[in-house]
């Protein structure tokens, strides 16, 4: 070929590729930019607003914004300018926002980050040989395919091998 490049199956490409194109495709490129800045509320409007109020969505250039009581959807109206401007800064591109919407209700907060899971070493050697053979033979006896066998006798021995490194 001219280019270099193998030709794909089936039409096919890399998902670094694809990716840029189903953004575009389906008009998620902005959205995901707002989200992003969700993220980045606290930026937005300081640490003492942001644990009294929460973005929910944006529709038709109005951000709404739950508040947790009247008198701070009060304090929002004082600041709302200054919001505005900031989330469109940071936005970059066209204004994403020209009208701020507030609603009563309760913030919830972001669920914590996954706990890191502590990966267990593979060492079979833990297994007694005849736990090892009663795994196998439990695990394999309904299946006839060798390599299905193998794969399911695996996974049932490292999380055999997993409960025993709990503390």
């Amino acid at each position: 070929m001219a280019s270099g490049r193998e030709k794909r199956v089936g039409g096919g490409g890399l998902v670094k590729d694809l990716l840029p194109e189903v953004l575009g495709k389906y008009r998620l490129r902005r959205k995901m930019a707002v989200y992003r800045i969700f993220s980045r509320w606290e930026e937005i409007v300081g640490p003492q607003l942001a644990a009294k109020c929460q973005p929910l969505f944006i529709r038709q250039g109005t951000l709404h914004i739950r508040v947790v009581n009247h008198a701070w959807i009060h304090q929002l109206y004082f600041f709302q300018d200054k919001i505005i401007d900031r989330f469109n800064e940071l936005s970059g591109g066209r204004p994403a926002v020209a009208r701020l919407h507030f609603q009563l209700g309760e913030i919830v907060p972001e669920p914590p980050p996954p706990p890191v899971r502590r990966r267990v070493p593979f060492n079979p050697e833990l297994l007694s040989a005849a736990e090892k053979k009663k795994l196998r033979r439990d695990v394999c006896r309904h299946v006839h395919d060798p390599e299905l066998a193998e794969i399911l006798y695996r996974l049932r021995l490292k999380e055999r091998l997993r409960r025993l490194a709990r503390p």
